[in-house]
């Protein structure tokens, strides 16, 4: 229940909030399952129970390397900067400022375009390999992972990209090839620490489990 997660962060809301550590949460699941959805619905539910919530949402398609070629497989753990995601926590937990930079998934690149975060309680970052790196993980005081029928997955990758206006072929044969392998290797094997599993057509019924490992 996001009931549990509200409480679990105003433990100890009678310290000022500059004294308190920012609370990071990590949020996981293969691709097109709902991950932004979650963010959105604990982000509300946060600033409906503690309306001075100040709360900031990141993805970690923000820091992929800068130097990968057209080619490469986006969905694999080699192809983010886990030492920067690390470090860009490690700042926002001592509430220090930082600055991103925001990912296109049009163009699939990172634009000039940059978010400034500072001043905030709580950070939500969302990605396929949220709970893949230890380094990471270690960091995250909640962490949540997103579970959708792998059909589904596919039905929203397609519609998405096809959208956007790339060749069907090609978006399924990159899921073929790099999405599902990525998936099934180094995303889904986590996914048992604590799931968040969604059904076919009511979202709003999903039952939610959060839990501290």
């Amino acid at each position: 229940l996001l009931f549990f997660v509200v409480r679990a962060m105003s433990a100890e809301d009678k310290l000022k909030k500059e004294q308190q550590p920012v609370v990071v949460i990590g949020v996981s699941g293969g691709t097109c399952s709902g991950k932004t959805t979650v963010c959105n619905m604990i982000m509300d539910e946060l600033q409906q129970h503690e309306q001075d919530q100040r709360v900031q949402i990141i993805t970690q398609d923000s820091f992929y390397r800068d130097d990968l070629p057209e080619t490469a497989d986006f969905d694999h753990p080699t192809s983010f900067d886990s030492g920067q995601i690390a470090a860009v926590l490690r700042a926002i937990k001592n509430r220090e400022p930082v600055e991103i930079s925001e990912y296109d998934v049009a163009t699939a690149k990172k634009g000039v375009k940059r978010t400034k975060i500072q001043n905030v309680d709580v950070v939500i970052i969302e990605g396929i390999l949220v709970l893949y790196y230890p380094e990471v993980r270690e960091l995250l005081d909640i962490k949540v992972f997103v579970d959708l029928d792998s059909d589904l997955r596919l039905a929203r990758r397609v519609l998405r990209d096809t959208a956007l206006g790339r060749d069907l072929t090609g978006v399924i044969t990159r899921y073929r090839n790099f999405i599902k392998p990525s998936f099934e290797d180094f995303t889904h094997p986590v996914g048992p620490c604590v799931r968040c599993t969604e059904t076919a057509n009511d979202f709003a019924t999903t039952f939610f489990f959060f839990f501290f490992f």
